[in-house]
């Protein structure tokens, strides 16, 4: 009777432990903010990034851009502005 009660005991106790993560993710993001020199928030601003991945996109309204699900490495992050045409 003993050891069915510290079997069962012991049962319990592994069931209450918490079970290790089946997947782990190995994908990080970069996200970058372009401003001027008085602080404001640029729009339309291209972003590119060169490592294990390269990518491109434009910054949204609030500045911003992400890039997402990226292999792990070192990245190098460059921003460029058009150039503006005047007629």
């Amino acid at each position: 009777m003993r050891q069915t009660f510290a079997a069962a005991a012991f049962c319990m106790l592994l069931a209450a432990l918490p079970a290790s993560a089946g997947a782990q993710v190995f994908t990080g993001r970069i996200d970058a903010t372009v401003v001027d020199s008085t602080g404001a928030v640029l729009a339309g601003v291209t972003v590119a990034i060169s490592g294990p991945r390269n990518q491109e996109t434009v910054t949204d309204a609030q500045g911003e851009a992400h890039f997402l699900n990226l292999a792990p490495g070192t990245y190098q992050v460059k921003a460029s502005l058009p150039a503006l045409r005047i007629i």
